[in-house]
């Protein structure tokens, strides 16, 4: 992933949707990024994974996220 900080890029998604995901990490894997944590609902898990697909560098192989 080279040059993202992915730890940064976490925060700033976890504080832009705090009232939808908590303890959001990323975390590089082979062939891209696998996304964990916890969110309020599917629709924060679902925007999570959007906000990480957006950039469109960062392909998204896991999406371990638990939903409660």
């Amino acid at each position: 992933m080279g040059h993202v900080n992915l730890s940064e890029l976490a925060e700033e998604i976890r504080l832009r949707h705090r009232a939808l995901l908590r303890e959001f990490q990323i975390e590089e894997v082979t062939g891209g990024v696998a996304l964990s944590g916890h969110a309020y609902s599917f629709y924060g898990k679902q925007i999570a994974q959007h906000e990480i697909l957006r950039r469109g560098d960062l392909p998204v192989v896991a999406n371990w996220i638990v939903v409660s």
